[in-house]
């Protein structure tokens, strides 16, 4: 007497949860994701042991509290712009090298660096 022992069904992959996960996913993505138009800061950077490159730079210090000053003098937010717009009118090859504190938020950095331009600076260098 020969008794057969059920057939083994080969085990089936349900990709049903898998395709679930894949697409509660891609939501979430694009809900989290940010679709502004970024712009971009062009900076130029000194050399190597660079300087401010002769009597027509201007040093602009960042504090923390939103202070400024510009070589050694402080100044206001509307001072600074109207100061650099003065000085684009006279020189426009004018360097303007910004040197924010270490412990400075990067955006307040932003703000002054759009400022600037908005000024008319053209040759603008982040020092440290």
């Amino acid at each position: 007497m020969r008794v057969e022992s059920p057939r083994r069904r080969k085990p089936s992959t349900n990709l049903t949860p898998l395709v679930d996960v894949v697409f509660i996913l891609l939501v979430f993505f694009m809900l989290a994701s940010s679709f502004m138009e970024w712009r971009s800061i062009n900076l130029n950077t000194p050399p190597h042991g660079g300087g401010a490159g002769g009597e027509r730079a201007l040093l602009v210090r960042l504090y923390p509290e939103r202070r400024l000053d510009v070589n050694g003098e402080p100044v206001t937010m509307s001072q600074l712009v109207a100061l650099i717009e003065d000085r684009m009118k006279e020189s426009p090859e004018t360097r303007v090298l910004v040197q924010p504190k270490a412990d400075l938020p990067l955006q307040e950095v932003v703000t002054v660096l759009d400022y600037l331009s908005m000024a008319g600076a053209r040759q603008v260098s982040l020092t440290h």
